[in-house]
Formats: C-alpha cells, structure tokens, sequence
C-alpha cells in the first residue's frame, strides 16, 4: 500500500487517492509493530510508520510513531531523522491547530529532548537555540537561561549566528528575572559578537543600559547612594549612545548628593549640561550648582553660575541673580568682580529702590576701602537721590543708608569750609569761606531732614561749629599790616562785633542739641555740644563732674537743672539736680540752687537737708 500510495501521488483519476492508501498502509505498519514487538526491524518499522501517518494528514499520529522509535531506539541509524521529523509536523500542527499554544508547548518539549539525545547531529544547536527562544517568548526564564546555557558550553562551539541569540536568550530572561548584572554581562558579550549593521544591537545595547540603570535604582533602594552614582555613571561608560543615558546622568548627580559628596555631584551636573545643553532638566543646573558651591564655600564658582543664571533667566530671577553674585564675589575676595556686579546691578535696576541701594552701599564701601573716594562720595550721592525719589519705597533701611551718606557728604563740606584760612584782604577771602559755610550748612541740613537721632545729632553739632569756627576764625583772621595801634584796636574791636553774631548762633544750636538729652537722647555729639557751650559760656556750662571711672566728664548737669527748672519740668530738673549732687560735685551752688528747687515744690525738709 506504500509503494501504490507514492506512486499514485497526486493522481486525480485514480481509483483510490493516495491519502487513503498512505492510511492503509500505516495501519499495517501499526498492525506489525503489534504484532511483532521484538523484531529487530520494529524501529525500522516506526519510521515508515511515521512517514504512512504523515502522508495521510495524521500528523498526531505521525509525531507519536516517529518520538516512539527515536527515543526508545536512539542508536538505530534513523532515530535523528525520526526525532527530527516529529520537530517538523509539530510545528506543521502548530500552524493549523485550534490549540496552537499546547502544540507550541509540546514542540519546545519535543526540541529540547532531540538536542540532549542527539547532541552529536548537527541540527541540535539550532533546535537548542530555536527552543529557547520558544522559552523566552513563553516567559519560562528560568528553562530558557538552563537552554541558552547548555548552547553556550557546546562543544564544538556551535555557529557564531547562534550562540549569538542564545546570549541575547539569556540576557533578556536574566533581566526579566531582575538579575541585572548577570544581565549586563550577556548583553555585554552579545554586543561584542553582533555585526556593526546588525538590526538587534541598537536594541541590545538600549537593554544593556537599563541592566545597568536597573543595578542604580537597586542600590538606591538600598540606601547606598554611592554606589547607585557609581552604576547610574556606567551608563554612560557603557552604553553612550543610548536613550536612558539622559536619565542616568542626571541620576547620578541627584545620588551623588544624597550620598553627600557635593564635589562629585558638581561634577556630574556640569558634566550633564554639557553634554545636554537644551535638555529640559538643562535649566534646573545652575541652581543646584549654586547651592551646593555655597555649601562648600566655593563663592567664586557659585558666582560664575550666578552670572551664568543672570544672563538666561526671567527678570525677576536675573536681578536676584546678578546682585547675590557680587556678593559671591565679594565673599571670594575677588573685590574687582564684585565691584564690576555691583555696578552694573545698580545702573540696570533702579527698581526695587531696597536692593539698589544695597547695591550702592557696598560700592561705596569697597571704594572707600580702596581709597578711592571720587568714586566713594560719587556712590554716596546715588543713594540720598535714590532714597528721596523712592517715594512708597522708602524704609527705615533707605532712609538711614541715605542720611549715613549725607552725613560723610557733609563732613566734606565742614572740613572744606574750615581749611578755608580768613587771609587779608578780609573782605575776599571772607565772601569764599561764608560760601562755603552755606554750603556745608546745606549738607548738614539735609543730613537733619531724615530725622535720625545718630546723624542729627553730629548735623546739629557740626552746624553750631561751623558758626563757632567762623566767629574765632574772624576774631583770628589776619590782621592788615599798616595800621597803627588805635587803628589796630578799632579794626578788632569791628571783627568782635562782625563775629559776635556767629557765637551766638553756634550757642543758640549746640544748646539745642543738648536739649536732646532732656528726651533721654547723649551721644558722642550731645557731649560735644555742651563741651563747646562750655568753651563758649564757661560759667554756665564749663562745670566738670566726677564719672563713674574717676574722670572728669563735660555733663553740665547743674545747667540741665536749671534749664529743666525754667520750663516747669520739674520732674526733670529734680533728676538733673540729683545727679548733679550725686556725681561728687563739691560746688556748693549746685546745693544752693537745688535747695531753692525743693522749697519751691513745697518740700521744706529736704531743702533744709541739701
């Protein structure tokens, strides 16, 4: 029935198809093979068995005969072929079953069992390495890495084709199973034995990648920062062209500085913005940078990333930027820079008036250390005109850096005035020193208009010296050298009344000044007030009492009594008087008057005590 089964064929006029004849015929073959079990040609047998069940579209069949006689005879010379073509109807089946994935499952099987019974056919590796593929696809990871590994050891080693893909095989199961540097290594060695052109490496070399990312994210997880850096850093080493190597860089920073070590994250993100300079985390760069040089007090660095954010950023940010980066630089002792951000930052925004004028403030400091005072007072008078057009902007900041400045400005102008040396002829050189007194008085007015206690107070001062000066500088002046003593006396006796005036307008200002401390208000200038009304009216002020240190100290206490006494501020008076009495004075005329004090106030009995 076999033979008339091949040689019938395709015959359509035949009076039995073939089909039917190749049905005939293995059922003999089966009938045999029951028959005669022990017969040495059984396998030979099987075999045809095989080919019958085939040819008539039995194929379950089929494979069942041909597995028989090739794995319970696997020394008979066709038990590769048989096993061999079981492969092959199984995957015919696979093709046309309803229950494809059982015949899939029964052909991964079936290949498995031909490459360890036939290892020596040289069919096996690539049966092997199809049948771990088959795994792979399957998600059995742990039987393809077993399959993939046995191809791996062959011996002789198979085609470079295959144990190409079983490297391929055994990295992608060892990285579903989260064994990523078993994964790393496969990948590795893949790439090694993949072609330049081949289509997998592009996808080869993004899995290597993620093994290695994946070992970064674990020792994150495990808290080791640093050694998560390290793995996020390999990426780059080794896998430069891939996608995620963005994301590792980055990573890398951010784990650098969980682990603490600020140099090495400052590294990384200078690194990153180098190499991703568009990148959108691009922009998050220069403020992490500034951050953690501050934290190393690496000032000039954090100022160069400051200049760097002053150049890109918004308006508000820039500003910010550019005025904390002269502070950098003058952290850093780079006094030039600093200078060159503060001046800029001062001409650019003359809004908000508050940073401006800090600003401006350090300008005039710096100059002022560098000795350059052109540029010093230049900065000084930037402030008083920035402060008085501030308008809502005005602080208490504003107004004393402002009157501070007015002050020096008007120190300027005192000492300007009072080198100034009355000279004959009088009447010249007196017009140049009254100008410049009514410009040094100007000065001093406007430092008085800001109205703080610790400006007002030296203003005031230096006011009630400027006429002081200019009444003894008159009295002092040069005398004309032809005069002849009655003339001599007359024209002295013309410069005591031109300067008397001027005493009385200093007296009339120091004693305001010193009525500041009837509010409580003694400073360094208050002092000097009453030190120069002592000079000016001895009797009155000149009194010296006792300090707590045993010096002597110009506090006219007496005076202040008295003054108190005449404005019916009783309280007041009664304390000058007690202090008066209590610092040691031994003049018994401040017991007198504070005597007549206490009988005025109706307290007899301790006027008769003092």
């Amino acid at each position: 029935y076999h033979a008339l089964a091949q040689e019938t064929g395709e015959d359509a006029a035949a009076d039995v198809p073939a089909e039917q004849l190749y049905a005939r015929a293995g059922d003999y073959y089966a009938l045999y093979i029951d028959s005669f079990p022990e017969d040495p040609e059984v396998p030979a047998v099987a075999y045809l068995l095989g080919e019958a069940r085939h040819a008539s579209g039995e194929l379950e069949l089929a494979v069942q005969a041909w597995e028989w006689m090739a794995y319970s005879n696997p020394q008979h010379s066709q038990a590769a072929e048989a096993a061999y073509a079981a492969l092959l109807s199984l995957e015919e089946m696979q093709r046309h079953s309803d229950e494809p994935a059982d015949v899939r499952r029964r052909r991964i099987d079936s290949g498995l069992s031909f490459a360890a019974t036939f290892a020596a056919d040289e069919r096996a590796p690539a049966v092997l390495g199809y049948t771990a593929t088959e795994l792979l696809q399957l998600g059995e990871y742990r039987r393809a890495i077993l399959a993939a590994g046995d191809l791996l050891s062959w011996q002789p080693a198979p085609a470079e084709a295959i144990t190409t893909s079983a490297l391929l095989v055994l990295g992608h199961s060892r990285f579903e199973l989260r064994q990523y540097a078993e994964a790393e290594r496969a990948y590795g060695r893949a790439l090694a034995a993949l072609p330049a052109v081949d289509d997998r490496r592009s996808s080869t070399v993004e899995r290597l990648a993620a093994s290695i990312y994946r070992q970064g994210e674990a020792a994150l997880a495990a808290g080791d920062f640093a050694a998560a850096a390290g793995q996020f850093q390999r990426v780059a080493e080794s896998a430069p062209q891939s996608s995620i190597r963005v994301n590792a860089d980055y990573d890398a920073a951010d784990a650098w500085l969980r682990a603490g070590d600020l140099a090495a994250a400052n590294r990384q993100l200078l690194e990153f913005r180098r190499h991703y300079p568009h990148h959108e985390l691009a922009d998050s760069i220069g403020p992490l940078l500034i951050e953690n040089y501050e934290q190393l007090g690496n000032w000039s660095a954090a100022a160069g990333e400051l200049d760097r954010l002053g150049e890109v950023t918004g308006d508000d940010t820039r500003r910010e930027a550019q005025y904390l980066a002269a502070e950098h630089y003058l952290r850093a002792g780079d006094t030039a820079l600093a200078i060159d951000r503060y001046r800029n930052y001062a001409h650019a925004w003359p809004q908000p008036v508050a940073p401006r004028m800090e600003a401006m403030n350090q300008l005039a400091l710096l100059y002022a250390e560098a000795g350059e005072t052109g540029k010093n007072r230049f900065w000084l008078r930037k402030m008083m005109v920035a402060h008085n057009g501030a308008g809502g902007e005005q602080s208490a900041r504003t107004r004393f850096l402002a009157a501070s400045s007015s002050s020096v400005l008007a120190e300027d102008a005192w000492r300007e005035f009072a080198e100034i040396k009355l000279s004959h002829p009088l009447k010249k050189s007196l017009r140049g020193k009254k100008s410049a007194m009514q410009k040094a008085l100007a000065a001093c007015e406007q430092t008085n208009a800001y109205a703080l206690q610790e400006f007002s107070t030296q203003a005031t001062w230096r006011m009630g010296r400027i006429y002081q000066t200019l009444s003894a500088d008159l009295v002092d002046s040069e005398r004309p050298a032809n005069l002849d003593a009655l003339a001599l006396e007359q024209y002295e006796l013309l410069l005591e009344e031109q300067a008397y005036p001027f005493e009385e307008k200093a007296i009339d200002i120091h004693e305001s000044n010193a009525r500041r401390s009837w509010q409580g208000v003694y400073d360094r200038w208050v002092q000097a007030s009453f030190d120069a009304l002592g000079e000016m009216l001895p009797a009155r002020y000149g009194k010296t009492e006792s300090g707590s240190a045993g010096g002597e100290v110009h506090f006219p206490s007496l005076a202040l009594a008295l003054d108190n006494q005449q404005r019916a501020e009783t309280e007041r008076a009664d304390h000058w008087y007690r202090l008066s009495l209590d610092s040691g004075s031994p003049d018994p005329a401040a017991h007198n008057q504070y005597g007549i004090f206490l009988r005025t106030q109706g307290r007899f009995d301790e006027a008769e005590q003092v």
